[in-house]
């Protein structure tokens, strides 16, 4: 199973963060998102549902083998509604994915496990002196400790949230998203997204709901469920701008 999940996202240009690479190199972070333009979704994870759901509708994408959570981030293909003209972020939570990058974990070559890998085309990366060393003289820099802390805490989600799909795809939980209204459904494509149906938990087991219940698992869905109302939202507020 790939590491990640479905696919990249935001990333252009990944190769491994090495020392032969890129030890000259500093890092500037950016002070916007605007490298999140052209997208509608972003993957998220299970430990972030409840921040994410009181702003972003959360779907399930479908568009690859492995079914994975998405925050939607507007109706249109490749329209971040999130983003004002300079690039700066308009909701109050920003998700972990986008936080992350430009960083990444990508199996090593000799298949030996992962390491941290970057996208060689951020426009941060810089050999003037710009930002902080990506590495310190001996060792990794603070900054390059830091991510490698925060990407092996990002892979425990990553396997957190896995478990959740995989357990909603085998109880067959999942129905195809379907707009909430019909105007939207005139100009709107949900294909490749799904939802879970609130019927199907409740036709499940009293054994498999009790199960549910005690590992939180029925919190996170009821998360998802909440946050569906947000179309609506969307509607209102994004619906008139969409060709």
């Amino acid at each position: 199973m790939s590491q990640e999940p479905g696919q990249y996202q935001l990333y252009k240009n990944v190769v491994p963060l090495t020392r032969e690479r890129h030890g000259h190199l500093y890092i500037e972070r950016l002070d916007n998102f605007a490298y999140t333009r052209n997208i509608n979704t972003v993957y998220v994870f299970c430990m972030e549902f409840m921040r994410v759901a009181k702003e972003y509708p959360i779907v399930f994408s479908m568009k690859t083998d492995e079914i994975f959570p998405v925050a939607m981030l507007g109706l249109q293909n490749g329209r971040n509604e999130f983003l004002d003209d300079e690039g700066n972020w308009l909701g109050e939570y920003v998700p972990c994915y986008v936080r992350r990058y430009p960083f990444i974990l990508t199996p090593r070559e000799d298949g030996g496990g992962y390491e941290v890998g970057i996208d060689d085309d951020y426009p941060g990366l810089n050999k003037r002196g710009r930002g902080v060393p990506l590495f310190g003289t001996v060792d990794d820099g603070p900054m390059l400790t830091e991510v490698k802390d925060f990407c092996r805490k990002f892979q425990t989600h990553i396997d957190r949230t896995r478990q959740f799909c995989q357990r909603m795809k085998e109880l067959d939980l999942l129905v195809p998203l379907r707009a909430p209204s019909s105007d939207i459904a005139a100009r709107v494509d949900f294909d490749g997204y799904a939802v879970v149906e609130r019927q199907r938990i409740w036709d499940l087991d009293d054994e498999v709901l009790l199960d549910l219940m005690k590992s939180d698992t029925m919190e996170l869905l009821y998360m998802h469920l909440f946050s569906i109302g947000l179309l609506h939202t969307f509607k209102d507020r994004y619906l008139q701008d969409v060709g």
